[in-house]
This record gives C-alpha cells, sequence and structure tokens, in this order.
C-alpha cells in the first residue's frame, strides 16, 4: 500500500477506472484554474500597480465617470476593487474544483 499508485480499499476493480476519471477531471480543473490566475495576476496587477499612472497624469489626473469609480485622481486602481477582484478570483477557483464533486464516475 506504501508504494502503490492506486490503493483499492474493496474487491471492487472497477473503482480503478473511477479513480482514473476523477484524477483526470481534477487535472483538467487545476489546469483551468492555473490558467486564470495568471491570467488574472498578468492583466490586473499591472493595473492596480500604476501602469496607467503616466497616461492619466498627462490627461491631468482622474476626473470624470466610471474612470474615477475605477482609479483614484492619480490612476491608481481602488483597493477595495483591488481586494474585490483578488476575493472573485479565488471564490472561481473554489468553485471549478467543487464541480469535480458532481462528476458522474459510473
Amino acid at each position: 500500500m506504501k508504494t502503490a499508485h492506486i490503493t483499492l480499499m474493496n474487491g471492487d476493480v472497477r473503482g480503478t477506472s473511477k479513480t482514473i476519471r476523477l484524477s483526470q477531471a481534477t487535472m483538467r480543473a487545476i489546469h483551468q484554474n492555473l490558467f486564470w490566475v495568471f491570467a488574472y495576476n498578468v492583466i490586473l496587477i499591472p493595473i492596480a500597480a500604476g501602469i496607467f499612472y503616466p497616461v492619466f497624469q498627462s490627461m491631468g489626473g482622474v476626473h470624470v465617470g466610471i474612470l474615477h469609480w475605477l482609479f483614484d485622481e492619480k490612476g491608481f486602481l481602488q483597493p477595495i476593487l483591488a481586494a474585490g477582484t483578488m476575493t472573485m478570483s479565488s471564490v472561481s477557483v473554489i468553485t471549478n474544483l467543487l464541480r469535480t464533486k458532481t462528476i458522474y464516475l459510473n
């Protein structure tokens, strides 16, 4: 049992195919999560760090409309939005992994 890749807890050999299907679904979910988390970090971290700062400073700051709601006067992402998007990223990862519980293994 210490060296086996799969240990059957009963005499049913069909558990091997169920285990393989479950592991494939789990790996698929892990790869999807890695993609989305990487994409999120590549896109939103530079925005939160102020990549638009020079653009907004050349315009004299952020003063109008939805841009003022997203960014502060200097062009940095509002901290509450950054925290909210990070929370939503974590929730989407957990939700995607919970989908593996609904996989039909028979």
